[in-house]
């Protein structure tokens, strides 16, 4: 009997690691220390219901031996029991211990960092506004509206000039591009707006091809002059206002117009 008592508590004691589950945990979000901490109260479970299961096998055993009238081996496997449960309970401590040090350490490394990272993000959020507030309220004392409208008025110019002498720039890297490396970039300008323009052609090869419509509202866009009824025409003058030196020429009816390099962005 005392072999059966013994068999069923290696059935019921089991470590940790040779009883968590196996199977995957992708698509989960559950930290590594919450799913250890599960894994081993599922161990400790485990391990319960297999102990509730040799007391009840045990209790039969006890009564049959009672009943025949064995006391000495009675008294033996109820040692054997008492030392069993003494491991049990020594187990089961040892896991308590495993999952309250996983629960602190799910709880002061995971939450408090992300409530702490919470926290630093809505209070900087905060500043910014109140700073925002504070210079709004100050403003007016260390300088007044009049002179503050100044400012902005300067500022404004000051873009201007900044976005002047970038278009300037513009044009003078177009006008060293060359119709035979059609895959160079066209360098973009500001249109009328002070904007960037998403329809403005990346290379010369867009810039030869672009289409009579697209053609039409760019020279509005960029103050190109008015448009008229020739796409190449219309093209030209892009090219002009782009800094690009070339323009395109019509060589017969039905034919495709070629680029021209010119010395001043004119057609000759």
């Amino acid at each position: 009997m005392s072999q059966q008592i013994q068999a069923s508590s290696t059935t019921a004691v089991a470590s940790p690691a040779s009883t968590r589950p196996g199977s995957s945990t992708a698509g989960t979000t559950v930290p590594t220390e919450a799913q250890g901490a599960a894994d081993l109260v599922a161990t400790m479970k485990r391990s319960l219901d297999s102990y509730g299961e040799t007391l009840e096998a045990l209790g039969k055993q006890v009564l049959e031996m009672m009943n025949v009238g064995s006391d000495s081996k009675v008294t033996e496997d109820v040692g054997v029991l008492r030392r069993h449960m003494q491991e049990m309970n020594v187990k089961q401590d040892q896991q308590l211990l495993e999952i309250q040090a996983l629960m602190k350490e799910v709880l002061e490394k995971d939450v408090v960092d992300h409530l702490t990272e919470l926290i630093k993000s809505e209070v900087m959020k905060d500043i910014d506004a109140l700073v925002d507030q504070e210079v709004a309220r100050l403003l007016p004392e260390y300088i007044p509206e009049d002179l503050q409208e100044d400012l902005r008025k300067d500022q404004r110019e000051l873009e201007e000039v900044q976005k002047a002498l970038y278009n300037s720039e513009s044009r003078r890297a177009n006008s060293t591009l060359r119709s035979h490396r059609l895959h160079e970039t066209v360098h973009d300008l500001y249109n009328v707006h002070g904007e960037k323009s998403s329809d403005f052609p990346r290379t010369l090869g867009e810039m030869f091809s672009i289409f009579h419509e697209k053609a039409i509202s760019m020279m509005e866009e960029f103050g190109a002059g008015e448009p008229s009824a020739s796409r190449e025409r219309n093209i030209n003058r892009l090219m002009q206002t782009f800094g690009i030196q070339y323009q395109l020429v019509s060589t017969g009816a039905g034919a495709q117009p070629v680029p021209c390099r010119t010395s001043n962005g004119r057609s000759a």
